[in-house]
């Protein structure tokens, strides 16, 4: 308890003293633009959702092993992880399900259709340009998946002339990383790639155990695109691969893993009021055991092919279709084989009069298995003064059962969808030009949750996630400063326990300076208490920080200690009274070269 007091005094004392009258004025980031909210391009003060967008200066300064190490800094963002680096992760987004996000790279979804998550412990952040954060149903915009929200991860593509860069580094637990990007861009074209690599020893899964388990992860990303007359083309490709060691009860194993995504995309503007974009993907998610033949493997092909109207300066009309085949094979501990088709029709409505915002967007989805779903959703936003607006919306979404959950070792064959319905109020206030102010309450009622443990699947009656969160950013001068923070009851309706790994309140606090040639950030988190299947998992605090050093430049120098405080804590659970290992106090470094 003394340390998580302590993390918190350290992190709130760096904001409060901060003399803000010496701060001069710098490039606005507040208000970036986002495209996972609406499918069309939008600043994050006109957009109606609740919207957190992870810049490049935020990851590069993170120094995190994998994004979910970002998100975990974020309101509303529960991380649970079985273990150190590489190691099963899980994401619950505002309370809901570690299956309930939607997870994209450039767009492409790409979620396990064996257990409906990502592959958070497998997604290195070198290659990222920015991850934008979308929380409430999605489901109208973007399919099955989006009851809890989305995460779409941008990565990199030249800007300007292009650019080069090389890093090499490493720390604790016998942990080294490399990587070497850049690109070009001419007047017509560009291209990009990135190739990194991480490999650590890790540590022992369990108290109870005293062999290290590691991983090893090697990413490749290419970005191309240009213009073919009047029409644009943008494709990319980005392969992880590598190893990961991991415990069972029963002993050591270790599985290697292959993650894929393809894209290709061409758009234009048949006339001054009608762009049109068809899009095309292919992506793979490949688990193989190497002390066996068993194996894991989804393969998804989707087509989209998005159409924006501008109706009149008022109001825009989008209206989409969407196909999808998914083929999703199993032969391990589940054993099944299964080939989906589905498609979907979408459209999307703004009318933007001045002060008053309208946005309706409906997606008919015909599912090969489940039949025809309908979701939709409704917001409006009224700005009182010029900078602060408040806004309210009402959005369902829904989730097909993935394949373990109908056929695996606990699944049933007649486990149905889960359906969600959002209430949602807000407030964006922009304070001055250099801070903003935004707050969130919601209600989101889940009707027929999936839970798979420790009975076979089933549907549930229903679940339902209060909470209130809060956000505050300052940009100004050399200081970024932000401070998050949520309440939220995610509450089992039919047994009245919460729900499993989900804590009740979390707050996080970031700071970061450039002085002359030097940087500093600290990022902290206060997590209150959650339950888990085996058990009480007490709340805690975390403290990182990190420092630069502009050596020239072309060369920088960067340090990160990773739970300064060496707080022991405990995100999930192995089994009742045994809890996953979290790293204790860790010190990276990394050197890295790079064009002006």
């Amino acid at each position: 308890m003394r340390n998580t007091i302590s993390g918190a005094v350290l992190v709130s004392t760096v904001i409060l003293t901060t003399p803000l009258t010496t701060l001069a004025s710098e490039e606005d980031t507040l208000d970036p633009v986002v495209v996972t909210a609406s499918k069309q391009p939008q600043l994050v003060s006109e957009t109606l959702a609740s919207v957190t967008v992870i810049d490049r200066q935020q990851i590069e300064r993170s120094h995190a092993a994998d994004i979910s190490d970002l998100l975990r800094f974020h309101a509303g963002l529960d991380v649970a992880r079985s273990g150190g680096p590489g190691q099963q992760t899980s994401l619950f987004m505002r309370g809901t399900n570690s299956d309930h996000t939607l997870v994209m790279i450039d767009g492409v979804r790409i979620n396990a259709a064996s257990s409906g998550a990502a592959p958070w412990e497998r997604l290195r952040p070198h290659q990222i340009e920015r991850i934008e954060v979308v929380r409430g149903p999605r489901s109208a915009t973007h399919g099955s998946d989006a009851i809890g929200g989305v995460v779409n991860i941008i990565t990199r593509k030249p800007e300007e002339t292009g650019y080069f860069e090389a890093e090499a580094g490493g720390g604790r637990y016998d942990t080294y990383e490399a990587s070497v990007s850049g690109g070009v861009r001419g007047e017509n074209a560009y291209f990009g790639l990135g190739l990194d690599y991480f490999e650590t020893e890790g540590f022992p899964v369990r108290p109870d155990e005293n062999e290290n388990r590691g991983s090893d992860n090697t990413t490749l990303t290419l970005n191309g695109g240009g213009q073919l007359g009047p029409v644009a083309l943008d494709a990319g490709y980005r392969l992880t691969q590598g190893n990961i060691e991991y415990s069972t009860f029963t002993g050591a194993a270790d599985q290697d893993f292959r993650n894929q995504v393809a894209r290709l995309a061409l758009s234009g503007s048949p006339t001054d009021r009608w762009f049109s974009k068809l899009s095309t993907a292919w992506m793979e998610d490949d688990l193989e055991q190497n002390q066996s033949d068993q194996f894991v493997r989804t393969r998804r092909t989707t087509a989209d092919w998005q159409n924006d109207l501008v109706i009149s300066p008022a109001y825009t009309l989008t209206l989409g279709a969407y196909g999808e085949h998914e083929e999703v094979k199993s032969d391990s501990f589940d054993v099944f084989d299964e080939s989906i088709d589905n498609w979907a029709v979408y459209a999307e409505n703004t009318l933007d009069s001045g002060l008053h915002r309208t946005v309706l967007a409906a997606r008919y989805y015909d599912h090969e298995n489940f039949g025809d779903h309908t979701t939709w959703n409704l917001e409006y936003s009224y700005q009182i003064e010029p900078g602060t607006r408040f806004s309210a919306g009402v959005g369902t979404a829904f989730k097909v059962p993935t394949a373990g959950e109908r056929f695996g070792n606990l699944g049933n064959p007649d486990v149905g969808p889960e359906t969600s319905r959002n209430y949602e109020l807000g407030m964006h206030h922009r304070i001055n030009p250099r801070s903003v102010l935004t707050l969130s309450l919601f209600q989101n009622e889940i009707e027929d949750l999936i839970q798979c443990w420790p009975d076979p699947c089933e549907n549930l009656s229903e679940a339902r996630i209060r909470g209130l969160e809060a956000g505050y950013q300052l940009h100004t001068g050399d200081w970024r400063l932000r401070a998050e923070g949520i309440l939220q009851d995610p509450e089992n309706r039919e047994t009245g326990d919460v729900l499993a790994r989900r804590a009740k309140q979390a707050l996080s606090l970031s700071a970061s300076r450039d002085i002359g040639m030097h940087w500093f950030s600290v990022d902290g988190l206060l997590r209150g208490g959650s339950e888990d299947f085996g058990g009480s998992l007490g709340g805690f605090g975390l403290l990182n920080a990190a420092a630069g050093y502009h050596i020239s430049p072309r060369w920088n120098l960067r340090l990160r200690a990773e739970n300064l405080l060496d707080t022991d804590y405990e995100t999930a659970h192995a089994a009742a009274d045994v809890p996953y290992n979290n790293p204790g106090r860790s010190l990276f470094a990394t050197l890295r070269f790079n064009t002006p």
